[in-house]
């Protein structure tokens, strides 16, 4: 009696007899993170399959540096005065999206790769071996050259925020959370962007060789218009970007305050209307020296109701991803632990001088 054919064993076939090479993608990240999270990040992505990994660090990070010292893959460039000072700007641009997005162009122009995908040190690839199929796909289209990855935000479990690593995925959905969003939420939907509480529109991989401007989610101008998207653009099947928007609850709750003290109220119309709607209401309590705990609480984490709501409508998402197998694997230990990464982010905070008490 035969035996029936498993689904991987057709894939792994179809593999081997595929006559296409394996379309080969890089990575690119501008990073001021602890440096357990950054090197995690890194070797999370080599594992996954990238074949280098451009790493630029706004500040001199020795621990960074020594840590990924024997990875020939990762390709770190510090971007210090001198660094700045040899580009076309002259010196460092005051807005870390600008720092970002040049670093990427540059990658862009010296990559070998075929693909080039622009992360941030809190995002981590799932589905490497899928990612292949999605490349394969793209390559074969006639105009394609922007392949989107579609973003997984991690959400904590209401009571269970103490591990940097733990909880499920909520996947943005416009048209289910204007039909359902209040129902699962409450008022807290208004401070979810499709069902996020940081961005929905996923990153992408950029065909290289081309004249694209890379910008942070995806090339500058290519989304002019519909033509324009339906030309460039292709949605990925397989892979996805798991967000990790809070690396810890501390870690959030202290970037959003700054933002508050920083910005002000005048300050913050340039984010989008959800985002702007929840710094708004942060600084409401801030100004009348009330807590925010129960506002993070919400954003956050979600009841085991809500878990099973969101399930139900498609917008939850359990990936298989270890984002720490191959951190662990090289060094021996699991230690990005949300203490130690808060310690981690407060000295960072310290050193720059913009600590703000939580």
């Amino acid at each position: 009696m035969n035996k029936p054919i498993r689904q991987d064993q057709i894939k792994s076939e179809r593999q081997m007899t595929d006559p296409r090479p394996t379309p080969r993608w890089a990575a690119v990240a501008t990073v001021d993170e602890p440096a357990p999270l950054v090197v995690a990040m890194v070797l999370h992505h080599l594992a996954q399959g990238a074949q280098a990994f451009h790493l630029f660090l706004d500040r001199p990070n020795t621990e960074v540096s020594q840590m990924l010292a024997d990875e020939p893959r990762c390709l770190v460039t510090v971007c210090d005065d001198a660094y700045w000072a040899a580009t076309e700007q002259g010196s460092r641009p005051s807005r870390t999206t600008l720092r970002q997005c040049l670093n990427a162009q540059r990658a862009y122009s010296e990559t070998d790769a075929e693909w080039l995908l622009h992360c941030d040190a809190d995002e981590f690839l799932a589905d490497g071996a899928g990612l292949q199929d999605d490349l394969q796909r793209i390559s074969a289209h006639p105009t394609a050259s922007i392949l989107r990855l579609p973003v997984a935000e991690r959400v904590f479990r209401r009571g269970q925020t103490d591990g940097v690593w733990s909880g499920v995925f909520r996947v943005a959905r416009r048209r289910r959370m204007a039909l359902i969003g209040r129902l699962i939420y409450g008022q807290t939907s208004g401070f979810l962007n499709e069902g996020m509480s940081g961005h929905c529109v996923g990153k992408a991989l950029v065909r290289t060789g081309r004249d694209w401007v890379m910008g942070v989610h995806g090339p500058e101008g290519a989304l002019g218009d519909r033509a324009a998207w339906k030309e460039h653009w292709m949605d990925a099947h397989a892979a996805k970007i798991l967000h990790f928007d809070a690396i810890t609850v501390r870690h959030w709750r202290s970037k959003l305050l700054r933002k508050v003290h920083v910005l002000g109220r005048e300050g913050l119309g340039y984010h989008a209307p959800a985002r702007r709607r929840l710094m708004l209401a942060i600084s409401d309590r801030v100004e009348n020296t009330k807590p925010i705990d129960d506002i993070v609480d919400d954003v956050l984490t979600i009841t085991a109701r809500q878990e099973r709501m969101l399930a139900l409508a498609g917008m939850l998402t359990r990936p298989a991803c270890d984002p720490v197998a191959a951190y662990a694997a090289k060094f021996g230990r699991r230690d990005v632990s949300a203490a130690a990464m808060d310690d981690a982010f407060d000295a960072r905070d310290d050193g720059l001088g913009i600590k703000i008490a939580s």
